[in-house]
C-alpha cells in the first residue's frame, strides 16, 4: 500500500468531468474511492492535520481493493504536488480535462454561485478577465481563466509523478476505450464495464436569479478562515447544521428555482470565445508536446 494508504487521486480539473470520472472508478469492484472530497494536501488543510485521519478516511475499502481518494483542485495548487508525492509517491495520478474555453465559462458560473466572482454573466465577467481587471474583493477570480492553462499544471505532475500521470479528455470518457486504459492504469481488472447510466453529474447553474440565492449559502459552504485542524469525517458529520441548511437551500433551488426559472446556457458572443481560444491556443500546444497526443478541437473557436 503506497505511502499513507492513497494508491490512486483523481486530482482534478475542476468543472472537467471529475465527477464522471469518479462514478467510473466507484463502480469498480477493484477500487474504493472516498465518496467526499479529500482536502487533506491543500492549505489551509495540511499544516494542521493529522495522517491518521487520512487513514481513516481510506479505511472503509475491503482487502484487496486499491484505495483512491479525489478533489479536482488539487491540479492546479502548486502545494499539492510536492506533499502527496512525498506521502505516496507511488501513486497513480488521474487527471480529466476539458476544453479549456467550455470549463472556463462553466467555472465562472461555478464562482459565481458561491460568491467568489461578481454576480454577473460570464460575457462581462469572463472580459473583464481577460483585460486583466481583478476586484481586491473576489482575490480567486483569476483562478477562472488560470486553472484553464492545463499544461503549466500538468508539467509540475509529470515532474513529480512521470508516467504514473494518467490524463483523459472530458469527451472521451463514454468511451469502452478510455474504461479499459484507465483501469489498467490503475492494476485493476480491464475488462470491468461500467453499469449503464454510471455517469456522475455536477451540472453547473447558469440563471442569475437562481445563482442570486445559492450564493447566500457561501458561508456555511466555505470555512476556510474558521479551519484550525483538519478531521476526516464526511462532512455531514463534521458541522450537522451547516451541511442541512446547505443542503435545504440547494433543494429549494431544484425543487422550485429551476422548474420556474430553468436553466438555459449562458450566451456567450463569438468576440469572446475567440479571444479566450486565442489565449489559450498556445498553452494547447504545449499541453500536446507534454502529452505526446494531438487534442482536435481545442481550442473551440465558435
Amino acid at each position: 500500500m503506497a505511502g499513507a494508504g492513497v494508491d490512486f487521486a483523481l486530482v482534478g480539473a475542476q468543472r472537467a468531468g471529475s465527477t464522471h470520472l469518479a462514478a467510473l472508478l466507484a463502480d469498480h469492484p477493484q477500487l474504493y474511492l472516498c465518496g467526499d472530497e479529500v482536502p487533506f494536501f491543500e492549505d489551509p488543510f495540511f499544516p494542521n492535520s493529522d495522517p491518521a485521519e487520512l487513514a481513516a478516511a481510506l479505511a472503509p475499502a475491503r482487502p484487496g481493493q486499491r484505495r483512491g481518494i479525489h478533489c479536482p483542485s488539487y491540479l492546479c495548487r502548486p502545494e499539492v504536488t510536492g506533499r502527496l508525492a512525498a506521502h505516496a509517491p507511488r501513486a497513480g495520478v488521474l487527471v480529466v480535462l476539458r476544453e479549456p474555453v467550455a470549463r472556463a465559462i462553466s467555472a465562472w458560473y461555478w464562482y459565481v454561485q458561491y460568491a467568489m466572482v461578481p454576480l454577473e454573466p460570464a460575457e462581462a465577467g469572463l472580459r473583464r478577465l481577460l483585460d486583466g481587471e481583478v476586484d481586491d474583493h473576489y482575490p480567486q477570480a483569476p483562478e477562472v481563466l488560470a486553472w484553464s492553462h492545463y499544461a503549466d499544471h500538468i508539467e509540475r505532475w509529470l515532474g513529480a509523478f512521470g508516467d504514473r500521470v494518467l490524463a483523459m479528455r472530458h469527451e472521451d470518457l463514454a468511451d469502452a476505450a478510455t474504461h479499459r486504459a484507465l483501469y489498467r492504469h490503475l492494476g485493476v481488472d480491464d475488462a470491468h464495464r461500467p453499469a449503464p447510466g454510471v455517469t456522475g453529474r455536477n451540472p453547473g447553474v447558469y440563471d442569475l436569479r437562481r445563482l442570486r440565492w445559492l450564493r447566500t449559502r457561501a458561508p456555511l459552504a466555505w470555512s476556510w478562515a474558521e479551519t484550525d485542524r483538519y478531521r476526516y469525517r464526511p462532512r455531514r458529520r463534521r458541522k450537522p447544521l451547516r451541511f442541512a441548511l446547505n443542503g435545504a437551500m440547494v433543494a429549494t433551488d431544484r425543487l422550485v428555482g429551476a422548474r420556474l426559472l430553468g436553466n438555459r446556457a449562458p450566451a456567450i458572443s463569438a468576440g469572446l470565445r475567440h479571444d479566450l481560444a486565442q489565449q489559450f491556443a498556445p498553452d494547447i500546444a504545449r499541453l500536446e508536446v507534454l502529452l505526446g497526443r494531438d487534442l482536435p478541437g481545442w481550442p473551440a473557436w465558435s
